[in-house]
């Protein structure tokens, strides 16, 4: 085992010309006790990279813990409203940003008729599927329940409405396990200048709403 000593001297009061004058004998230390001997610097810097390489991988743990959906593996609504304040603040820097909130129809009749395990194997899959639909610039999570946001930067009115149509019509397609198949309708809408997070969240609500009261499996965009 090797081990390291920092030592730190305290003084008080300046260096006086006495003490300026002592002169420092190096130790003469027996060669047979310098072996695998390193030099305090570079166990200093080992101690330093390891310590720092620790600390980065607690927190990209911590941060997983706190920002991720346990069940979907996604981001929970916690890291969405930190993305989505993200983007308000920085409104025009990355295009025309989409707000999608989409919702499984009739999920509360699959858990009521199947359990839960099927309702959270829908949910899995289901987001599994989803992701083929995404980009690495893509920001998808789960709001709550069986709810869920996507946030797209560098879309469109048009490429808003075009992307949400088929994540409407992928999930369609789609066949569960012992359930067949499920429908899910959503709210859609553009970032606008003058939003905030209460804003741009009840604007997406309001569609999903919509969508939901006027016969569902379908995608309403509010402008």
């Amino acid at each position: 085992m090797n081990a390291s000593l920092v030592a730190v001297g305290i003084r008080e009061g300046e260096v006086t010309e006495e003490e300026k004058k002592r002169e420092f004998k190096e130790l003469d230390i027996p060669k047979e006790y310098l072996i695998g001997y390193k030099p305090l610097s570079e166990r200093l810097v080992r101690f330093l990279e390891s310590t720092t390489s620790d600390l980065r991988s607690a927190v990209d743990q911590l941060f997983r813990v706190a920002s991720m959906d346990e069940l979907t593996q996604i981001y929970n609504r916690r890291a969405l409203n930190h993305f989505m304040q993200q983007q308000i603040d920085a409104f025009g820097s990355e295009g025309e940003i989409m707000v999608l909130l989409v919702d499984i129809d009739h999920f509360k009749h699959v858990n009521d008729t199947y359990g839960h395990d099927v309702g959270d194997m829908i949910l899995k899959d289901g987001v599994d599927q989803v992701k083929r639909f995404v980009s690495q610039k893509d920001i998808i999570g789960r709001w709550g329940g069986e709810e869920f946001i996507m946030i797209s930067p560098y879309s469109s009115k048009e490429k808003a409405l075009r992307v949400s149509e088929s994540i409407r019509k992928g999930v369609e397609e789609m066949e569960f396990e012992k359930v067949g198949h499920i429908t899910v309708s959503g709210g859609v809408t553009v970032l606008r200048r003058e939003d905030t997070l209460e804003s741009v969240f009840k604007r997406v609500d309001d569609a999903l709403y919509e969508a939901k009261t006027t016969g569902r499996n379908k995608m309403v965009y509010k402008d």
